[in-house]
């Protein structure tokens, strides 16, 4: 299985999806296959792991032990943190295949597609309506990795 993280720019959200090998392998293709803009005209991060920086770097700012209402309440100086609202946190889980069921001993083995959205503004970054230098409407596909670099609600 592999854990592939995602910000779909259009909706502001993070998706976090775990999935078999063979599925992962089919989306990096159909993504090399993908025709390249010219960003000619735009300002700001032009790769994703400038974008990374720019978003979440050292030098950004961004507290990845904070979570993001907290970090949107704190915005304001006279506001208590303590009065943030909860974020939320949405989860699917695709069940897709029973692959072994032992009745005697109660134990059953499934393969699952899992995913997490949740939405962090302090992410958010210019696409190209906006001057920006990636496409509108794409999402950006970062290494598992990356996952423990930002906030992230903990399901497990």
């Amino acid at each position: 299985l592999h854990k592939v993280l995602h910000f779909n720019q259009d909706t502001r959200q993070f998706d976090l999806e775990i999935m078999p090998t063979s599925v992962l392998k089919a989306i990096v293709v159909s993504l090399l296959s993908l025709p390249l803009r010219a960003a000619s005209s735009c300002y700001g991060p032009r790769t994703p792991g400038q974008l990374r920086k720019h978003l979440w770097g050292s030098d950004s700012g961004y507290e990845k032990g904070t979570r993001p209402q907290v970090a949107r309440l704190a915005l304001n100086e006279s506001a208590n943190p303590g009065d943030a609202v909860p974020d939320v946190a949405k989860v699917q889980l695709h069940v897709n295949a029973l692959t072994f069921v032992n009745q005697k001993r109660n134990e059953y083995q499934i393969n699952v597609w899992f995913r997490q959205r949740w939405n962090d503004f302090r992410l958010q970054y210019n696409d190209t309506t906006n001057g920006g230098c990636f496409p509108d409407n794409q999402r950006e596909g970062f290494r598992e990795e990356l996952l423990d670099e930002i906030w992230h609600p903990d399901f497990f």
